[in-house]
């Protein structure tokens, strides 16, 4: 069999609101800053805000054709041939509201308005194969493979920055110096300075997109073998795998370099050749979106499945798997901990779980007699699956002008209590009661990164187990009567979120000790009143007809 077609797509996307800013307050243990209350005292570790109109209404089309080849070569074997193409349209701005940052002839960097952000990515071309082998011409032995190239269109969230820009807006980005970090924090007539409209001075947190931007690519892959067992049961057993490539990633263009006795950053001003903001001073922050990141996966993937038979039917699976990628992309902004280094970054995935069992199950329950006793049922899901990385990170924006990305220096073994009620990493006491950590971390000097792994622990598992109990009762032959009472988290199984990973150091009495909520538990992992949460009851009567 041959199909073919194709789709047109037109994505508009009309924004328009106003930024109300954001000011970040500092803690400190440190006894010899007065500033402990730091909002009271208004100790302000970074504050941002965009100046003017954001408006945006932007327009993206996409052009895709297909064709298909269903080919059973044999009456044991059947081959599935593809091939799709893709123009995924670059997007645009109704009123040429896009601007972004280039580099300018003499150096430093000019901001201009742009039509396109980026090249047209028109040539996509995603072939697709696959199998279906009856090994034994029985029917009960089959064996599948596929593998298949796809490619992404990103959304318009990708370039609605753009239109934040100068000079349509101002983006302004203050952040504490070294010094004031561990004592007033941002004084509050540079805020008053920075945030002025008819101020100078002012320090712009641009952003741009790579001109050379091409669209996110997966290849995905497959071979798996499934078997029947008996009349009502099946066993599948698989290898199943991917790769990604041209993938999103935010990287800091003024990061503060490695190497020197202080940091500064590499742009410091906009060009005086610039036809917008000459002269303007620039942000430790300069985001700019590639498509340079990757990510794999690789998954043993084992199912057990019954039909219905004799009033049971289940389903089991079990995967083992390990994700690995650059940065796992979720709306987070810039979080490389070094931005010309974007490599140094690659670990697990954020959402990597090597090992996960679900199994659910549907039982009739054999009751023969009056409408009391017949038409019972129960149904159950039960779900294990171990536990997400945590990264740990630096609060301090100090080393490469960005907060929250850098890795601490590890000089002793980590270890992990798995208590979930005290500090999920293990510290060790001093006598001023606080948490000491200079046994395992030390933050790195500076212009020098820390040498932990990207999200090289591993927070607390999942378990799960919910319960239904249900009762038809026949009315009529077109009536029905259902109760059902349903138990999510039957056994009440706290399933914790992950520890508070931001490594906060502060000098207390000459030694190094960090906030105590490093390291600790506060929620669980899905707020109180989903599943998974906490047991939680209900009951239900339905008329079916």
């Amino acid at each position: 069999s041959f199909k073919f077609g194709g789709e047109f797509r037109d994505f508009r996307n009309n924004n328009f609101n106003n930024d109300p800013g954001a000011l970040v307050f500092q803690n400190t243990l440190d006894p010899s800053v007065t500033n402990h209350n730091s909002f009271q005292s208004a100790a302000v570790l970074t504050g941002a805000r965009t100046l003017g109109n954001v408006a945006s209404r932007i327009n993206q089309n996409g052009l895709d054709f297909f064709a298909m080849d269903s080919w059973k070569v044999r009456s044991s074997l059947t081959l599935e041939l593809g091939l799709r193409y893709a123009w995924n349209m670059t997007p645009s701005e109704a009123k040429n509201r896009f601007a972004t940052v280039v580099p300018a002839p003499a150096g430093g960097t000019i901001i201009q308005q742009v039509t396109e952000p980026y090249q047209q990515n028109n040539k996509n071309f995603e072939p697709r194969v696959g199998f279906a082998w009856d090994v034994r011409h029985d029917g009960k032995t089959v064996l599948r493979g596929a593998y298949a190239y796809q490619v992404d269109q990103p959304i318009t969230g990708f370039v609605t920055g753009l239109a934040a820009n100068p000079p349509f807006a101002l983006p302004i980005n203050s952040t504490a110096t070294l010094a004031q970090q561990t004592t007033t924090g941002l004084p509050l007539a540079t805020l008053g300075t920075n945030f002025n409209p008819a101020a100078t001075g002012r320090n712009l947190a641009l952003l741009m997109v790579d001109p050379d931007f091409t669209n996110a690519d997966i290849q995905s892959w497959n071979l798996n073998l499934q078997q029947q067992i008996g009349r009502d049961m099946s066993v599948m057993v698989g290898y199943f795998g991917s790769k990604g490539t041209h993938l999103e990633i935010d990287r800091n263009i003024n990061q503060f370099p490695i190497l020197g006795s202080a940091p500064s950053r590499p742009l410091q001003v906009i060009s005086a050749s610039s036809p917008i903001q000459p002269g303007a001073t620039l942000a430790n922050t300069m985001t700019e979106r590639t498509s340079d990141a990757n990510s794999s996966y690789h998954a043993l993937w084992v199912t057990a499945n019954r039909r219905m038979s004799h009033g049971l039917q289940f389903n089991t699976s079990y995967t083992w798997s390990h994700s690995i990628d650059f940065v796992s992309r979720n709306n987070n902004g810039i979080v490389v901990q070094d931005s010309t280094n974007i490599f140094g970054s690659k670990g697990n995935s954020d959402f990597d779980a090597r090992q996960r069992f679900v199994a659910n199950a549907i039982y009739d329950l054999p009751f023969k007699g009056n409408r009391f006793v017949s038409g019972w049922s129960v149904a159950t899901i039960g779900t294990l699956q171990s536990g997400n990385p945590v990264n740990i990170v630096l609060t301090s924006s100090a080393i490469t002008g960005v907060g929250n990305t850098v890795t601490p220096t590890v000089i002793g073994p980590i270890v992990v209590t798995g208590n979930p009620l005290g500090q999920w990493i293990a510290p060790t006491s001093t006598p001023n009661g606080h948490n000491s950590y200079t046994g395992i971390f030390q933050t790195p000097i500076i212009n020098a990164f820390g040498n932990m792994g990207r999200n090289s622990i591993v927070g607390p598992t999942f378990k799960n187990l919910d319960l239904s109990v249900i009762k038809n009762t026949k009315l009529t032959e077109r009536l029905n009567l259902q109760f059902r009472a349903d138990a999510f988290d039957l056994t009440n199984h706290p399933n914790y979120g992950q520890p508070n990973r931001a490594y906060n150091p502060r000098t207390i009495g000459g030694t190094a000790n960090v906030d105590d909520t490093f390291g600790q538990i506060t929620s669980t992992r899905f707020p109180t009143g989903d599943s998974g949460s906490s047991r939680q009851l209900q009951v239900a009567l339905k008329l079916q007809f």
